[in-house]
Protein backbone atom coordinates (compact mmCIF):
# COMPACT_ATOMS: atom_id res chain seq x y z
CA UNK A 1 0.00 0.00 0.00
CA UNK A 2 1.43 3.35 -1.04
CA UNK A 3 1.30 6.17 1.45
CA UNK A 4 1.20 9.81 0.47
CA UNK A 5 4.27 11.78 1.53
CA UNK A 6 3.24 15.16 2.84
CA UNK A 7 5.52 18.15 2.23
CA UNK A 8 7.32 19.41 5.30
CA UNK A 9 5.00 21.25 7.72
CA UNK A 10 1.96 20.44 5.58
CA UNK A 11 0.76 17.25 7.19
CA UNK A 12 -2.80 17.29 8.46
CA UNK A 13 -1.40 16.96 11.97
CA UNK A 14 0.64 20.16 11.48
CA UNK A 15 -2.39 22.20 10.40
CA UNK A 16 -1.40 21.86 6.75
CA UNK A 17 -4.97 21.40 5.58
CA UNK A 18 -5.37 25.15 5.07
CA UNK A 19 -2.15 25.30 3.03
CA UNK A 20 -3.21 22.37 0.89
CA UNK A 21 -6.66 23.88 0.39
CA UNK A 22 -5.09 27.17 -0.73
CA UNK A 23 -2.78 25.28 -3.12
CA UNK A 24 -5.80 23.37 -4.48
CA UNK A 25 -7.71 26.64 -4.99
CA UNK A 26 -4.78 28.14 -6.95
CA UNK A 27 -4.70 25.08 -9.20
CA UNK A 28 -8.44 25.44 -9.78
CA UNK A 29 -7.89 29.08 -10.77
CA UNK A 30 -5.34 27.99 -13.38
CA UNK A 31 -7.98 25.73 -14.91
CA UNK A 32 -10.53 28.54 -14.96
CA UNK A 33 -8.27 31.06 -16.71
CA UNK A 34 -8.61 30.84 -20.49
CA UNK A 35 -4.97 30.62 -21.46
CA UNK A 36 -5.78 31.00 -25.15
CA UNK A 37 -7.30 34.44 -24.55
CA UNK A 38 -4.44 35.37 -22.23
CA UNK A 39 -1.95 34.39 -24.94
CA UNK A 40 -3.88 36.45 -27.47
CA UNK A 41 -3.72 39.57 -25.29
CA UNK A 42 -0.03 39.02 -24.50
CA UNK A 43 0.80 38.56 -28.20
CA UNK A 44 -0.87 41.83 -29.17
CA UNK A 45 0.67 43.70 -26.24
CA UNK A 46 4.17 42.36 -26.96
CA UNK A 47 3.86 43.25 -30.65
CA UNK A 48 2.79 46.81 -29.87
CA UNK A 49 5.58 47.30 -27.32
CA UNK A 50 8.27 45.86 -29.58
CA UNK A 51 6.94 48.00 -32.45
CA UNK A 52 7.49 51.02 -30.22
CA UNK A 53 11.04 49.75 -29.57
CA UNK A 54 10.36 49.20 -25.87
CA UNK A 55 12.36 46.43 -24.25
CA UNK A 56 9.40 45.47 -22.06
CA UNK A 57 7.85 43.90 -25.16
CA UNK A 58 10.48 41.15 -25.07
CA UNK A 59 9.56 40.36 -21.46
CA UNK A 60 5.87 40.13 -22.37
CA UNK A 61 6.73 37.96 -25.38
CA UNK A 62 8.72 35.58 -23.16
CA UNK A 63 5.83 35.40 -20.71
CA UNK A 64 3.53 34.60 -23.63
CA UNK A 65 5.83 31.80 -24.75
CA UNK A 66 5.67 30.32 -21.26
CA UNK A 67 1.86 30.43 -21.48
CA UNK A 68 1.99 28.66 -24.85
CA UNK A 69 4.22 25.98 -23.27
CA UNK A 70 1.54 25.40 -20.63
CA UNK A 71 -1.13 25.23 -23.33
CA UNK A 72 0.98 22.71 -25.24
CA UNK A 73 1.41 20.53 -22.18
CA UNK A 74 -2.30 20.65 -21.30
CA UNK A 75 -3.40 19.72 -24.82
CA UNK A 76 -0.62 17.16 -25.39
CA UNK A 77 0.74 19.21 -28.28
CA UNK A 78 4.31 18.80 -27.12
CA UNK A 79 5.85 20.40 -30.20
CA UNK A 80 4.93 23.80 -28.77
CA UNK A 81 7.24 23.32 -25.80
CA UNK A 82 10.72 23.19 -27.42
CA UNK A 83 9.74 25.81 -30.00
CA UNK A 84 8.66 28.27 -27.32
CA UNK A 85 11.64 27.49 -25.09
CA UNK A 86 13.81 28.46 -28.06
CA UNK A 87 11.74 31.64 -28.45
CA UNK A 88 12.30 32.47 -24.77
CA UNK A 89 16.06 32.13 -25.33
CA UNK A 90 15.84 34.42 -28.39
CA UNK A 91 13.76 36.96 -26.48
CA UNK A 92 16.31 36.95 -23.68
CA UNK A 93 19.09 37.61 -26.19
CA UNK A 94 17.07 40.41 -27.79
CA UNK A 95 16.33 41.89 -24.39
CA UNK A 96 20.03 42.05 -23.55
CA UNK A 97 20.83 43.64 -26.92
CA UNK A 98 17.94 46.13 -26.86
CA UNK A 99 18.60 47.51 -23.39
CA UNK A 100 20.01 51.03 -23.52
CA UNK A 101 23.80 51.00 -23.58
CA UNK A 102 25.63 53.18 -21.10
CA UNK A 103 27.70 55.69 -22.97
CA UNK A 104 31.25 56.01 -21.72
CA UNK A 105 32.79 59.45 -21.71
Amino acid sequence: MLRHKWPRNCSPQAGGNRLLARHHNMLNMLHIIRLDYLSCVLTVLATVLIGKKLWQGWVIAALNSAVVCVIGMRTAQFGFVPANLLCIALYTSNLVNWRPKKQSE
